[in-house]
């Protein structure tokens, strides 16, 4: 199994109330796929981790990198797994932020937004940062 991480931008078209469809899509294709991830939208950035068999991720990455909806995205980190982080969840999702903790949070991922290119710190970082989160479970 591999996990991949990234962040894309939102196209100029795309709207956060346009989610909820993208959602309800993503995880009844993922169930089928055998892919669990989880999706943070922060602002116009969208940071995402998707993990399953190799050849299910990569294929779903290449229908994502040729979906108009994203722009600009930047592969943060690609892993090989032995046990999944996001095992419960065909797709967990949070672009909720409350409280000071979060607001911290914010701020990283903000900063992460800007990079072009990332180290497997930035992958380790990120993907410890984004385990931490509280997301709808979908």
């Amino acid at each position: 199994m591999i996990q991949y991480i990234y962040a894309s931008d939102f196209a100029d078209e795309l709207k956060s109330e346009d989610f909820e469809a993208i959602l309800k899509s993503a995880v009844t294709k993922n169930r089928g796929l055998g892919i669990t991830g989880m999706m943070v939208v922060i602002n116009q950035h969208i940071f995402q981790v998707i993990e399953g068999p190799e050849h299910n991720v990569l294929s779903l990455m290449e229908s994502i990198k040729a979906d108009r909806r994203h722009q600009n995205i930047r592969v943060i980190g690609v892993n090989s797994i032995v046990t999944r982080d996001y095992s419960d969840w065909s797709m967990g999702f949070t672009s909720s932020w409350q409280g000071k903790q979060l607001d911290d949070i914010k701020s990283v991922l903000l900063q992460f937004a800007q990079n072009n290119t990332f180290s497997q710190q930035h992958a380790d970082s990120l993907r410890m940062l984004m385990r931490s989160l509280r997301p709808v479970l979908l």
